[in-house]
Parts: structure tokens; sequence; C-alpha cells
């Protein structure tokens, strides 16, 4: 099955100029080198699950990314995160979780994220700072059928 999910969003990050990099876990038999060699020049690692085992296996990429890149911002998205952020912000392997749908989100994002502008004005996210959990604004509802295909 392929990763629609994040197929989604990478056709919005390729269309405004990013190189999206998809891992699909269940195409990799030994990940792990994957993983070390992009993490270091990646401007963020994004983590799909849902809840269940994506969540364990999930919080295992997430571990050997932030062994490879500690600064590197690790957001997570899919039902499990978008149902539960306080939860899932929690753990030190996230920072930001992006709840809803995320086309547009991840395009605000990656832009935020690139001319290290603050998270404060991306709608559709939730995120952690030394200063505790934010919530920010939800995003509108918007046509899907005008995104890139």
């Amino acid at each position: 099955m392929y990763p629609l999910g994040c197929l989604y969003l990478s056709a919005v990050l390729l269309e405004a100029g990013y190189q999206p990099l998809i891992f699909d876990q269940n195409e990799e038999d030994d990940f792990r080198p994957f993983l070390a060699a992009h993490a270091q020049d990646a401007l963020c690692a994004g983590i799909s699950a849902i809840t269940g085992s994506q969540v364990k296996h999930g919080l295992v990429i997430a571990d050997i990314i932030r062994d490879k890149s500690p600064d590197l911002p690790i957001v997570w998205g899919g039902r499990h995160a978008a149902s539960l952020p306080v939860e899932t912000l929690r753990d030190r392997r996230v920072d930001i979780v992006a709840r809803g749908e995320g086309e547009l989100t991840i395009q605000e994002l990656a832009d935020a994220l690139k001319n290290n502008g603050g998270l404060h004005h991306v709608k559709g996210i939730s995120y952690k700072t030394r200063d505790g959990i934010f919530h920010n604004q939800e995003r509108e509802p918007f046509d899907l059928a005008g995104m890139p295909p």
C-alpha cells in the first residue's frame, strides 16, 4: 500500500521548491543507515502514525533521528498525534504535532523552519518550547481538489 498521505504532502512541498524524501518502513529492511544519512541534511523529520504498532515503530525511528540529529525538529502527524496532541508532545521524541489536513500546514511549517521563524503563526499545529505546550489556531477547511497531484 502506498503512503498516500505522505505523497500528498510531498506534492505540496515539491511545488513550493522543497525536496521531500519519503521513507516507508514497509519497504526498508535495514532503515537505520538510511535515516542516519538523511537526518543530518533535513529541515525537519515527519512521522505519520495511527494508534497502535505504527506509533511504536515511529518512536524507534524518532530515536534514530534524535540520536543522529538532536536539534532536528520532529513533526508527528496522523490520527494518533492529532487526537492526542498534548500526550504526544510530552514525549522527548516529538517537537511539533500537525492537527487535521496537513497539505497547507506542512508548507507553512517548512517555510517557518527554513526562515528560522517562530511557529506561533502556523495554523493547525501544536508544539512545545521550554515555556510549555502551545496550540495554534485551527486551519480552516479547504478544497483538497485544489492541491497538486
